[in-house]
């Protein structure tokens, strides 16, 4: 997200960029369609019923007919959805394909995905060590807290707690004031280093930023992202690396320790905590838990597996630019050397998330949480103040196992989400309080110098109040139900469990 600006992002140009590049194969596969035999009758009938079920009991789109869906008015959905599912089909192809660039893209990548390695390959000595030390909760100042306690593998190493917030501190009594971020994908971030573009003000002007783990960028690679847990006063809370060797010393594993990195390292304090994090970073790097590559959509995109109606339709919801625009920042579409997409860009983007009272620091009315502005201060009148109030985009892979969402974890449910994306704009009294004088607080996470900062421009954000949402109910029931499919095989469970005790149910 660019900050201050009236044209386009560099975001937005890459975008655009990219479109044009793909027009000429777009036309080619356009034309390509137009020339192909028009099936008989009988033919896409015994097509559209040879449907095998989903495990939803709804028939999937046929091979062959994928990301062929026109938009089409609920009422239209509906009427067709009824007739052949009275008939016992699957949804037939549409009259016209769907020609929209984005969509004939990602055609060509259907079957294209590599597959599944069937044995994962055997981890180094130091991922088997970051392994143990990833679980090992007599590295904190507690003793009660490891890296799994925030980041639970049964979710995706995502936050297993109730509040938003995780617990920490020396007597488990401190409190963060961010959500803990997934750590699956996460290694896959391909900007490390954080970095700021400024652009020229040709093309609007403003900045964009990228790169960095966290969600405000502060660490630069992914071995300092799992030290700084170690020293963090509200997390794992030693006082200095020499507290953490001290506990290091004390663990079975610390013989091999020295053998892999050396005895004089291992007694350096600050060598040691490097030891620690490029041990973890190892862990990330090469155990299969961590980048699995499962979910129904990875196999779409390998040809083994199909969406059923309400899946694809979402998708075109997800990738249609005036609609859920979703794709603007949280890309779906695969490339040469990413054939299977992470669904963030990895940069940052300032929503306005409402703030949330049930974070302990919240409390004080003049405590902010400014994002890249808390790790990168910048200095008076320096271009850092037009990102203050940017987090991090998240990978939207295994959303549907999350309990809280946004950096603040103002929301729990994943609808209430998606209806924030869309109503923010349109309807903002449902998410802000009024002041005395009935006045409706905008964005009242931020002071007021950096509301300026918030994305207006893209869609679906371009609404003023009593405007239609980008989409309906119906058609966020379609994307919910396409944001299902980013689910990894392993989590489908506990995917499934989450969505119903939040009264979601994908079809």
């Amino acid at each position: 997200m660019a900050a201050n600006r009236t044209g386009p992002s560099a975001r937005e140009r890459r975008f655009v960029t990219a479109v044009v590049v793909i027009v000429a194969a777009a036309a080619m596969l356009g034309a390509w369609w137009s020339s192909r035999p028009a099936a008989a009758p009988e033919a896409r009938r015994e097509t559209a019923s040879s449907a095998a079920p989903t495990p939803t009991g709804q028939p999937a789109v046929p091979k062959g007919t994928e990301l062929d869906l026109l938009a089409l008015t609920q009422t239209q959905r509906d009427a067709q959805n009824t007739a052949l599912k009275a008939a016992g089909q699957g949804l037939a192809p549409p009259p016209l394909p769907d020609s929209r660039p984005e969509t004939l893209l990602l055609r060509q990548w259907v079957g294209q995905a590599p597959p599944r390695p069937e044995k994962p390959a055997a981890m180094s000595e130091a991922a088997r060590l970051g392994a143990l030390i990833f679980v090992d909760r007599s590295l904190s100042a507690s003793g009660r807290q490891s890296c799994a306690s925030c980041h639970e593998a049964s979710l995706g190493f995502s936050s297993p707690f109730d509040d938003a917030t995780a617990p920490g501190g020396s007597d488990m009594m401190a409190s963060g004031t961010r959500v803990p971020q997934p750590l699956r994908y996460a290694a896959l971030n391909p900007e490390p280093q954080f970095t700021v573009e400024e652009t020229p003000e040709a093309d609007g002007g403003g900045l964009e930023a990228a790169g960095g783990f966290f969600w405000d960028g502060r660490a630069s690679s992914l071995q300092d992202q799992a030290q700084q847990p170690f020293l963090a006063a509200n997390e794992m809370a030693n006082r200095n690396a020499s507290e953490v060797l001290a506990r290091l010393v004390k663990t079975p594993y610390y013989a091999r320790l020295q053998a892999l990195y050396g005895a004089s390292s291992m007694a350096d304090p600050d060598q040691a905590l490097a030891s620690v994090g490029q041990a973890l970073m190892q862990f990330q790097l090469e155990s299969p838990s961590f980048a699995p590559f499962s979910s129904r959509f990875d196999d779409y995109l390998r040809g083994s597996a199909q969406l059923t109606p309400a899946q694809q339709r979402g998708l075109m919801l997800f990738n249609n630019p005036a609609k859920g625009n979703c794709i603007a920042c949280h890309t779906s579409v695969p490339s040469a050397n990413r054939p299977l997409p992470l669904f963030t860009d990895f940069t940052y983007d300032a929503l306005g998330v409402p703030r949330n009272p049930q974070i302990a620091a919240n409390r004080n009315p003049a405590h902010f949480d400014l994002g890249l502005c808390d790790a990168h201060p910048p200095s008076a009148g320096s271009v850092m103040n037009g990102l203050c109030g940017a987090f991090k985009v998240p990978s939207l892979r295994n959303v549907a196992v999350r309990r809280h969402f946004f950096h603040n974890g103002r929301f729990d449910n994943l609808r209430t989400v998606l209806e924030f994306y869309v109503q923010r704009d349109t309807h903002p009294e449902r998410w802000y309080p009024r002041d005395a004088a009935g006045k409706i607080q905008l964005f009242d996470d931020l002071p007021a110098p950096y509301k300026a900062n918030v994305n207006r421009t893209e869609v679906p954000y371009n609404r003023k109040p009593g405007q239609a949402p980008a989409l309906d109910a119906h058609e966020i029931d379609d994307l919910l139900s396409f944001l299902s499919t980013l689910t990894d095989a392993d989590l489908t469970a506990q995917a499934q469990q989450n969505l119903a005790r939040q009264g979601i149910r994908p079809q």
